[in-house]
């Protein structure tokens, strides 16, 4: 097994980021991503996932804890981590430094900022039309002028009470992120009750059901142009956001539900009957439900391959664990690959 790296926000809950991390010591290597953080001092812990022996009791005990070390910090006393030859009795993790850089912002988000904030300061007119297009998108609809007049009168009470510029037209654009229309789905109008939904809503629907989250500009396009109810046009952007990578978010959230994936580790099994089985193991098999619905959707397969098919979606681990060849499988994602006919393995019951 190879160590696997996980970097974690403790504050948060959340991982940031994990990998199998396949290097000799003498040929390192550099592993970078992205991830986005609230403001002030993140709680960041690093671990390696696959276990071993624990570097941290110097009680002369040991636990089937995930090791890693550093080549400042102590390395662990109570057991050999090499044999004779020098190989790893276990897959142990080595960090040579941790380096952390940010705020990272492209040129795209920045020029979409400057959207939304006057070019000219105390130009009222420009604050206006600023968070116009601030509103339209954050409501994911046309914004009436009464909307308009009270964003902007914020701004002016802002300005009145002595406050910098910008702060004031940042309070204006706060209060666009508080209303209920930014943080909520709002359909239908209680003035003028109507028994259908319009296009601004249909396309808010589409991409919250499918992707999670807001519209993309050929969805905001088509409702303005009035074309998302015309169901031939309907069809065929279904298609497209189902083709699109967002599209994992709903095949994640409808599989974990229906299958209840969230209860999978609940009752693990014995670790003496089964040494294999841990953590990663466990993620990657939930993975594995996964992975297969989001391809029995992608590629419009018919109910029975639920129950009985002759592939299924692996990776190395999962195949080695399985008594599967694992050859040109990804360390991280999932590929679909055929099963021996002998197999048991197809579908999503075994």
């Amino acid at each position: 097994l190879a160590p696997r790296l996980k970097v974690y926000e403790a504050k948060l809950d959340r991982v940031l980021f994990e990998q199998d991390i396949v290097a000799p010591e003498d040929k390192p290597i550099t592993v970078t991503f992205r991830a986005h953080l609230p403001k002030g001092r993140p709680n960041i812990e690093v671990y390696n996932e696959v276990p071993g022996p624990s570097n941290l009791p110097r009680s002369g005990r040991h636990g089937d804890t995930p090791f890693v070390s550093t080549k400042m910090g102590r390395i662990p006393w109570q057991l050999k981590l090499t044999d004779e030859e020098g190989k790893p009795r276990y897959p142990f993790l080595i960090l040579d430094s941790v380096t952390w850089r940010g705020p990272i912002v492209t040129d795209e988000e920045k020029a979409r900022r400057a959207e939304y904030f006057p070019v000219s300061e105390g130009d009222l007119g420009q604050v206006r039309e600023g968070l116009g297009r601030l509103a339209k998108r954050a409501f994911r609809r046309p914004v009436t002028d009464a909307e308009l007049d009270h964003f902007t009168g914020i701004v002016k009470s802002e300005l009145a009470a002595k406050e910098k510029f910008p702060d004031a037209v940042k309070a204006g654009m706060l209060a666009i992120l508080c209303s209920k229309s930014f943080l909520f789905l709002t359909e239908g109008d209680t003035k003028a009750p109507r028994a259908t939904l319009n296009d601004w809503e249909i396309a808010s629907r589409l991409s919250y059901l499918l992707w999670s989250s807001m519209p993309d500009d050929e969805l905001f396009k088509l409702a303005e142009q009035g074309k998302l109810r015309d169901k031939a046009e309907l069809s065929k952007q279904v298609a497209r956001m189902l083709k699109d990578p967002r599209a994992v978010h709903f095949t994640d959230a409808f599989a974990t539900q229906w299958l209840r994936l969230r209860k999978v580790g609940m009752f693990p099994p014995d670790k003496k009957l089964y040494p294999d089985y841990d953590k990663t193991l466990e993620a990657g098999m939930i993975g594995e439900s996964k992975a297969f619905f989001h391809e029995v959707l992608r590629q419009n397969l018919t109910l029975r391959v639920f129950l009985h098919s002759d592939w299924s979606m692996m990776n190395a681990r999962l195949a080695q664990f399985y008594g599967l060849p694992d050859a040109g499988l990804p360390r991280d994602g999932y590929q679909r690959v055929s099963l021996p006919a002998e197999s048991r393995r197809g579908g999503l019951l075994t």
